[in-house]
């Protein structure tokens, strides 16, 4: 019952609300520890608003199946016919249309989550820039990487022998030999009966070490634990790439942040579009653009470098359900000008892809995706539409 938490706490409870009888979603939060999907410090606010709205909502006729790092729900959310939530109070407006039939209304919803780093116990509070040696060993972890082939990379990629006699793995030696001034016999590399497995035991009852990985890190990743943040990185990012073949930034976001989704398999429930950022192409018309909602996707993301979270909310229509064509204003870079450029935009009324809420520590924009002459266009609103504060 608890995985679904992760799935409530990160987009924190939208569309659920009614009688008595029907289980509060607050019944499945955990009383302590239930937002560590999402680093408090940063989205206190997101965080705060769904604790304030969650007390309104219901469920009915709940499934979970799952495992250590995912799982999936189908529920029905509860609520009063009507019912309307304006999103972390930015004037994205979510409606939940009227059940005739009944003083409430039922949205089927198939919930996912995905947080692969939980598997191994990790939180977001392990994670920092500070922790480079952390974030290198886990990274191995998770990429179900032995010690074995971790130290065999390093030995392909970082010696530079000055000799041809000099082997990459005696050179290896001498390195570490050099880095922590000592004298493991660089003979052992000249013995060719001699394994990998074998010169990691030796390294590490030499070194008094655990993993002879630790001693190449500080070797050359991170010389003497001196180096600066972004060497640090950059040098991990180039091991693991050699290694996987993925950038860091492709890690750290698909094994180390969470991520989910929320399908809405009725159209029962729409999203209206502020109307002073998105307006009608028709003179005089101030009504709200709107679209039936298919999908809700969720994402976080984190810049190593720059110590930075990054929440992303997308919200996908149903095709065919945007109520009209709308424009608004963008600021963007124009590649052909080569300058960043202020415009107004229209979208298509059959073209709309999606709507995206970035929500940082600092602020609140949004992006628009759509196709334009068979392009896919992506456009930024030109201002953040919240700024959040302290």
């Amino acid at each position: 019952m608890k995985r679904i938490l992760l799935i409530i706490s990160l987009f924190s409870n939208i569309l659920l609300s009614a009688q008595r009888y029907f289980p509060g979603l607050r019944s499945i939060f955990m009383e302590k520890g239930s937002y560590k999907a999402l680093p408090k410090e940063d989205f206190n606010y997101f965080i705060e608003w769904g604790q304030k709205n969650v007390e309104n909502f219901f469920m009915k006729d709940l499934q979970h199946s799952g495992g250590d790092d995912s799982s999936f729900n189908s529920l029905g959310l509860v609520t009063k016919n009507e019912m309307s939530l304006d999103l972390v109070d930015t004037g994205f407006v979510f409606k939940v249309s009227k059940d005739p039939k009944s003083d409430y209304a039922v949205t089927n919803v198939l919930a996912t989550d995905t947080w692969k780093a939980r598997r191994f116990g990790f939180e977001l509070g392990d994670f920092g820039p500070s922790k480079k040696l952390d974030f290198f060993l886990n990274i191995r972890r998770f990429l179900n990487i032995t010690k074995e082939q971790s130290l065999a990379h390093f030995i392909n990629i970082y010696p530079k022998p000055k000799t041809d006699n000099v082997s990459n793995t005696k050179q290896f030696i001498l390195d570490v030999n050099a880095m922590y001034k000592s004298d493991f016999p660089a003979s052992f590399a000249d013995d060719g009966s001699k394994t990998l497995k074998d010169l990691l035991s030796a390294m590490n009852k030499h070194f008094k070490s655990d993993d002879a990985n630790v001693l190449a890190f500080y070797t050359y990743i991170d010389p003497n634990n001196e180096a600066d943040i972004k060497t640090v990185y950059d040098n991990i990012a180039n091991y693991y790439k050699g290694l996987n073949g993925s950038s860091l930034d492709g890690i750290v976001n698909n094994y180390f942040m969470p991520k989910g989704s929320y399908e809405f398999t009725d159209q029962n429930v729409s999203l209206f579009l502020p109307n002073n950022l998105f307006y009608k192409t028709k003179m005089n018309d101030k009504s709200n653009v709107n679209f039936k909602v298919r999908e809700v996707q969720h994402q976080l993301e984190y810049d190593i470098i720059k110590n930075k979270y990054t929440f992303y909310i997308k919200i996908i229509p149903y095709s065919g359900t945007l109520s009209s064509d709308f424009r608004f204003v963008s600021r963007f870079d124009d590649v052909l000008l080569g300058k960043n450029k202020v415009s107004e935009l229209s979208v298509p009324q059959k073209n709309l892809k999606d709507i995206t809420l970035i929500l940082t520590k600092e602020n609140i924009s949004v992006s628009v995706d759509y196709l334009y002459n068979d392009f896919d266009i992506k456009r930024n609103l030109k201002n953040p539409i919240k700024t959040i504060k302290k």
